[in-house]
């Protein structure tokens, strides 16, 4: 069991019960799939969205190899699907319903913290897939979030920044509890809840190797977001 202090709003798999979970990359998800493991749950996939080229995620902007690098460190196989804007809903159904036909899963990990309207949205897209949704993060304190994160082992980089928002200079930054102080002192929020910046999870204590990769050129969507090259360095 974990011995983190988790929010009394929180939620989990049941003991033994198959889940899949929604990946990023990102810390959020990382933690979310790490505690819901730790109270019991069995981690039977993750699945992840691309873009329409069904090469990178959206605002993180990493090549699917890297994901499938995660997965394999955690030790789980990862669902993918190309997504053209607009029509996540879904292809998130249809994820799910491989997830339970090919692994059982009754439930679906999110690693959301406390935006009340897209919890409305999963609750609802979930029961319409009829899977149950599970929130291991959910309103945790953001701060104590963080703090807890990087306690307890997990190692992230910052890979994609809101280019209005924050400079260019934290991409490739691996996030510390002095980093997070600097951010936090520009007035964004350290868990980027709000979408100010997005991370990679590259070691933590559901890895069974760290991830080793480097960082390349520094490009830009058409979302306002500026994104760093992640590559695999072996």
């Amino acid at each position: 069991m974990s011995s983190q202090p988790l929010s009394d709003n929180a939620t989990f798999p049941e003991t033994g019960e198959a889940f899949i979970t929604s990946w990023s990359g990102g810390k959020d998800a990382c933690y979310a799939f790490w505690l819901a493991q730790q109270q019991g749950g069995h981690p039977a996939a993750l699945y992840t969205m691309l873009d329409e080229d069904g090469t990178h995620t959206g605002s993180h902007g990493l090549h699917r190899e890297i994901i499938e690098a995660q997965a394999n460190a955690l030790g789980v196989t990862v669902l993918f699907r190309s997504v053209p804007r607009g029509h996540y809903e879904q292809h998130m159904k249809d994820v799910i319903g491989e997830a339970q036909e090919k692994f059982g899963i009754t439930s679906v990990v999110f690693g959301d913290i406390d935006l009340d309207a897209h919890k409305v949205w999963l609750d609802r897209v979930t029961d319409e897939a009829n899977t149950i949704p599970r929130f291991p993060l959910w309103h945790y304190t953001r701060r104590q979030l963080l703090d807890d994160v990087l306690s307890a082992g997990f190692k992230s980089m910052i890979v994609s920044v809101k280019h209005d928002k924050m400079d260019t200079k934290y991409l490739g930054q691996i996030m510390t509890p002095e980093l997070a102080d600097e951010i936090q002192a520009l007035g964004i929020c350290p868990t980027a809840e709000d979408g100010e910046f997005h991370s990679l999870v590259v070691d933590g204590s559901c890895f069974a190797t760290p991830l080793k990769v480097k960082t390349g050129a520094i490009r830009q969507d058409n979302w306002g977001h500026s994104m760093i090259q992640i590559t695999l360095s072996e």
